[in-house]
């Protein structure tokens, strides 16, 4: 035990073995590109081997240095699970959990109350942000993020399909909403940055170029807000206009839905473990999707069966 390298050189280490980049590890453990340098040709010395190698303008781990990195870092990981296991003060830790700000502000936050009542002793920390997050390494301990499902050292569950609708305010066109395509030309139309108008009615078979009366959001959930003011038809990711379609702010209009070709997923790092918090919190927003799942479906059947059924 006393032969053991510094803890601070075997994180420098593990960080520059992540990033190929004693820059980016330097970023991350806020030291100088000079400090982490040191510490990796000491803990090079102290083990007498040889672990990053110059290749270029970059460098890249020896074969010795990437079995040893692949070890260390499930070593660092065990020691985080057994210095979380062990801590009186487990429970009063905050649970830290990064969303996108459309998804938490247009589908978990009116959720959350819920999760505050089962689980009263819980501490929440809610982040909003577009950006990656170190996971397991930021301070976060889980993540509910949109796109394909494969983030490098996460594992991804899926817990909600998207898909592509069209919707507007009960009160737009003086409570007169248009009801097939030609009529949603006259617009004003509305989209995010992600799908184009000219896509929707070429799915409805319509050749049409994209609308020039067209408002483009960056922010997916700050478009479903202008559709429920009132501002035009816009084309909405389902499960960010479920609430307002369920509450009678929003209606959908008739159409193609498009498949968004991504889904929300709970994310959290591969090799740190979820303390008791985060396990409870991935329950329940597990029975949270299941549950908004099936009520999307009885409201699009009730939707798709017309006021007179």
């Amino acid at each position: 035990m006393n032969h053991l390298p510094p803890l601070s050189a075997l994180r420098a280490f593990e960080s520059v073995g992540r990033h190929l980049s004693i820059s980016g590890a330097a970023r991350e453990l806020h030291l100088t590109h000079g400090a982490v340098s040191h510490q990796i040709k000491n803990l090079e010395a102290q083990l007498d081997v040889q672990l990053i190698a110059r290749q270029g303008r970059g460098i890249v781990l020896t074969s010795a240095g990437a079995a040893f990195a692949d070890k260390l870092r499930a070593a660092l990981a065990q020691l985080a699970s057994v210095v979380a296991e062990v801590s009186a003060n487990q429970a009063k830790v905050p649970l830290r959990i990064s969303a996108l700000p459309s998804l938490a502000a247009r589908w978990l936050l009116p959720r959350l109350p819920r999760f505050q009542a089962l689980h009263p002793g819980v501490e929440v920390h809610l982040q909003t942000t577009s950006e990656l997050i170190e996971l397991g390494r930021d301070g976060f301990e889980l993540a509910l993020r949109y796109g394909a499902g494969a983030w490098r050292g996460a594992t991804a569950e899926k817990l909600m399909e998207e898909e592509i609708i069209p919707v507007c305010s009960p009160a737009y066109c003086a409570g007169q909403p248009p009801h097939t395509p030609a009529g949603m030309l006259a617009g004003p139309l509305l989209r995010d940055t992600h799908v184009q108008w000219a896509r929707w009615f070429a799915a409805m078979g319509l050749d049409v170029a994209e609308p020039a009366n067209t408002f483009v959001y960056t922010d997916s959930g700050l478009l479903v807000q202008a559709a429920v003011a009132g501002q035009g038809v816009a084309l909405v990711r389902e499960v960010l206009a479920r609430d307002d379609l369920a509450a009678g702010r929003l209606i959908r209009l008739p159409g193609a839905a498009l498949p968004a070709g991504q889904a929300y997923y709970a994310v959290h790092a591969a090799d740190v473990p979820l303390s008791a918090n985060g396990r409870a919190f991935l329950a329940w927003i597990r029975s949270e999707t299941a549950a908004a799942a099936t009520a999307a479906a009885v409201t699009s059947a009730i939707t798709s069966a017309g006021p007179d059924a």
